[in-house]
């Protein structure tokens, strides 16, 4: 097993190349506009060899399981699909929104029970979770691809995220399908880890909307799959995202409250701000991915191991790098106004 995950990191490699040298053919070269922070035209679409290896691999996960993680395959297929649609042709928000909130109600609709919530006394459950998570998962996939904007960041932050929900899930390996899954996502952290061997600043080629689509969806879908097992908990996965998370919310709220027009591009995300304060695309996420790996990562495992104090230390991941995020510029104009 140990041999196909570091295929699929091999397999992901090649394909990513094999769409870098064919990018004009394939349509998928990407031109600076309003949103980038690159400045010339770079081959886009990578993150094709994600979804395509990994989900080889997921054709054994799915054969060993069964249902729901059929389904899961071939839902993460359509998202990455619908990106690679998006890469080649630009999709209006007002089509692509509805069709990923069909496909996380369909996957939501196909999973085990999930467990009700308890935030502060009140306990959420039945149609209202339901509708929650759903919610969550739309904002989660396109937020995903909001932070896509500098290299190689949106795939440290899904090695990071699936590594360590990997050493959390371990202690629960015994059987069918708790093992799969588990290999799983390893095969998809190592397909990510591949992509990223040409992604990795200076990128020699974007991971693109098929690709954040497809590591966004898969997360998202394995959270699901580990709570529903008990495996982690809703703040564990909560705070494993909170870097994403906290940079995009604030980004967006700030403009909102600045009556902008923010559903448009911009480049104004803290990640952003911090690329170009430090004029280097590999500092920036270099950062975020020590801020992962010393602060969340650490919160993250406190949380799993501590449920009594989970909502708490999801309140200090958030509130830190919230905190952090309105210091980098998180919202603010490219002038700093």
């Amino acid at each position: 097993m140990i041999l196909f995950v570091v295929l699929c990191g091999v397999a992901a490699w090649a394909a990513t190349a094999f769409v870098r040298r064919n990018a004009v053919q394939l349509r998928l070269v990407q031109a600076p506009n309003e949103r980038s922070s690159h400045v010339r035209p770079t081959p886009t679409g990578g993150g094709v060899g994600i979804a395509l290896t990994a989900s080889i691999f997921g054709v054994w996960v799915a054969w060993q399981s069964g249902s729901p993680l059929w389904t899961i395959l071939l839902l993460s297929l359509a998202f990455a699909m619908l990106g690679l649609l998006d890469d080649i042709v630009s999709l209006r928000s007002a089509l692509r929104f509805p069709i990923q909130m069909l496909l996380i109600c369909i996957l939501i609709a196909t999973m085990a029970p999930l467990p009700a919530i308890e935030v502060f006394g009140v306990t959420i459950s039945g149609w209202p979770l339901l509708a929650a998570i759903a919610f969550v998962g739309l904002w989660w996939i396109n937020l995903f691809n909001f932070m896509d904007g500098i290299d190689g960041l949106a795939g440290m932050q899904g090695i990071v995220m699936l590594l360590a929900a990997a050493v959390l899930c371990s202690p629960h390996l015994t059987g069918i399908p708790a093992g799969p899954v588990w290999w799983w996502m390893l095969a998809v952290a190592a397909a990510t880890t591949g992509f990223l061997g040409m992604n990795f600043p200076p990128a020699r080629i974007f991971m693109g909307d098929a690709g954040s689509n497809y590591l966004a969806f898969m997360i998202f879908a394995l959270a699901l799959l580990s709570i529903s097992a008990g495996w982690l908990s809703y703040q564990t996965w909560a705070v494993l995202a909170a870097a994403f998370v906290c940079d995009a919310t604030v980004t967006l709220l700030r403009r909102i409250l600045n009556r902008e027009r923010w559903w448009a591009g911009h480049r104004q995300h803290a990640y952003q701000h911090l690329a170009r304060r430090l004029a280097s695309h590999r500092s920036a996420t270099l950062i975020y991915t020590g801020v992962n790996l010393l602060f969340v990562v650490p919160l993250a495992f406190a949380a799993n191991g501590r449920p009594q104090e989970a909502w708490l230390l999801v309140a200090v991941a958030y509130l830190g790098l919230g905190i952090s995020a309105c210091f980098a510029g998180a919202g603010r104009s490219e002038d700093g106004k």
